[in-house]
Formats: structure tokens, C-alpha cells, sequence
């Protein structure tokens, strides 16, 4: 995004890679090994007026999932994963970002072991009017199951006719490893300073999307 007294700054920038594998066990059931790699290209910044501070780059952090579950799939338009063995790899290169994504100061990545559903909607809600929604849920065996880690990307886009299609997109994250500065301080009576106290807190991104698409050439459907 832009603005003349602040020149260009990041509003978005996302690596997914996402693989799938299925062996059909029953009608509507497969078992489904899945793999995911989720980073970003460039650093991102938290900005407070004038002053910024760098609080993402590439693989800093990085997240490496592999998963082992059932796949239900009773239609073209939705299905649900449950893996009760999945595993995150959580990797922070930068250390002075390391404590942020709650990896201890001195170590590059973390493992999490634990349970995950994946679950994905695509459906035409009514004429020209589609949703596409993807929700994740883990929860970590090794270190506080009950606080699940959750990532829900929503999409709605209308066509507006054959050349142009409207889009609002909103993606929420919670995980309570992710901390974030807030307004209070406390003393620290090892460093016998005063510092910001870190906590979780939801992620919430809305876009809006006009987009244009032309064909070039002769093809069939």
C-alpha cells in the first residue's frame, strides 16, 4: 500500500505450498499423507507512526507441516482432514526474532507434535457468487493442547461480467506461541530494566479485490 508521507509499504505477501496424496479405503473416506510449507517473500514491518520494527522475513518464521489422517470427501466441494499425528516444524533464521514465534533465543526451529483437522469449502452460493474457505485446527500434544492454533482463510468473489470479478478475502490466525507487544511494562528484576510484556492475540487481514482477466487466443472448453 501507499502513501505520500510514508512511501510503499508490504500489505501482503504469502508462500503456500501445499501437496496432497489419497488411497481410497471406503466410499467418501481416504487415507491422505499431507505436506505444507507456509513463509513469506520479503521482511514485513510493524510500524508506529514514523519508526518501524521488522517483525518477519523470509523463513523467520517458516512453517513445515507433514500429517497422517483420515480424508472425508462426500462431494466435489467439501472435504475434512483429521490427522491424530501431525507435525509442525516451526523455523525462525533471525535471531531476534526467534522469541516472538516462541522458539528459544539460541535455537533456529521447534518441533510441535500433535492432532490436526484441515477442512476446505468451494461452492457456488448462487449465480456468479462463489465461497472458498479453508480452516486449520492443531493442537500441540507437547505443549498445551487445549490452546488450539488456528488459521481460517474465507474468500467470497461475484463476476461482475466476463472480463471483471470483485473479491473480499479475510484470513484469521491465533497461535498463542505468536506474541506481540502491548502497552504495558513491567520490571524485570534479572535485567533491572522495565520491558514490554508479550502476548498472543488474533490476526485478523480483510482484502478487498477488483480483478481484470483477458484470454488471448482460440481455445475449447
Amino acid at each position: 500500500s501507499f502513501k505520500d508521507d510514508i512511501g510503499y509499504r508490504k500489505s501482503d505477501d504469502k508462500i503456500n505450498l501445499d501437496s496432497k496424496w489419497g488411497y481410497k479405503l471406503m466410499n467418501k473416506f481416504y487415507f491422505s499423507a499431507n505436506m505444507n510449507f507456509k513463509s513469506q517473500f520479503s521482511p514485513g514491518f510493524e510500524y508506529s507512526g514514523s519508526e518501524s520494527k521488522k517483525v518477519s522475513q523470509f523463513l523467520a518464521p517458516g512453517y513445515f507441516n507433514i500429517s497422517l489422517g483420515i480424508d472425508y470427501k462426500p462431494g466435489n466441494a467439501f472435504s475434512a482432514t483429521f490427522s491424530p499425528l501431525a507435525g509442525n516444524l516451526v523455523i525462525v533464521t533471525d535471531p531476534a526474532l526467534r522469541e516472538k514465534y516462541g522458539n528459544d533465543k539460541n535455537k533456529t526451529a521447534r518441533w510441535e507434535l500433535g492432532a490436526q483437522l484441515k477442512a476446505s469449502l468451494s461452492k457456488d452460493i448462487i449465480k456468479n457468487l462463489k465461497v472458498n474457505s479453508y480452516l486449520t485446527l492443531f493442537s500441540d500434544y507437547l505443549n498445551k493442547p487445549q490452546n488450539i492454533q488456528v488459521n481460517w482463510d474465507l474468500q467470497l468473489s461475484y463476476k461482475l461480467n466476463k472480463y471483471m470479478q470483485a473479491g473480499i478475502r479475510t484470513n484469521l490466525i491465533y497461535d498463542d506461541n505468536i506474541l506481540f507487544s502491548t502497552n504495558r511494562k513491567v520490571f524485570n528484576a534479572q535485567s533491572g530494566k522495565e520491558e514490554v510484556v508479550m502476548q498472543p492475540r488474533v490476526q485478523l487481514q480483510e482484502v478487498f479485490s477488483l480483478n481484470f482477466a483477458y484470454t488471448f487466443g482460440v481455445f475449447k472448453k
